[in-house]
């Protein structure tokens, strides 16, 4: 895990190809699909607030191709007994200005997350080894860059855009 703790990175999990057919994929699902995360099932921050950004969930569109198609390109996540399997994807978009706010993760049976980035857009994915008042770590976007979170009660953010980002988020049980 290198210089990161209890998160490992894996650079060049997805070619730069990959990423911008998957991205262009996006930019063509119908808007009807993408969830306001401000407006509906809000993301809240250890402060309360809430975040500003847009989503599909595979619990709300098991069926939906683009959910089928990004799956395959899921890491390998493995525990004690083997490799996990993925319990949800989420597709995240943001617009500049969109965030996520200081959070953990507090989905059930979930024992890894996996963050895949489409671009290099940012410097806004940010993680707290030793808790919210402590030292914050920043963890560039890098295209086809997966950050895999094996504590999902690490708290982490994403500060404010300041162009368009796409990120897969696959959830391991």
């Amino acid at each position: 895990m290198g210089e990161y703790r209890r998160i490992e990175i894996i650079d060049n999990w997805l070619t730069e190809d990959c990423c911008n057919v998957i991205t262009n994929s996006l930019k063509n699902v119908n808007s009807s699909y993408w969830i306001d995360r401000h407006k509906n099932i809000p993301n809240y921050g250890i402060h309360g607030d809430v975040g500003k950004y847009s989503s599909i969930s595979s619990f709300l569109y098991p069926t939906l191709d683009i959910i089928q198609d990004i799956n395959k390109h899921a890491p390998v996540v493995s525990g004690v007994a083997g490799e996990y399997e993925i319990q949800e994807t989420i597709i995240n978009h943001y617009s500049p200005g969109h965030f996520v706010p200081p959070h953990c993760d507090t989905v059930r049976d979930v024992f890894a997350i996996a963050m895949v980035m489409l671009g290099d857009v940012d410097s806004c994915f940010h993680y707290y080894p030793n808790g919210a008042d402590k030292e914050r770590v920043t963890i560039s976007d890098k295209k086809g860059r997966a950050v895999i979170l094996h504590d999902v009660g690490l708290i982490h953010e994403v500060t404010p855009v300041t162009v368009e980002r796409y990120t897969l988020i696959y959830n391991y049980y």
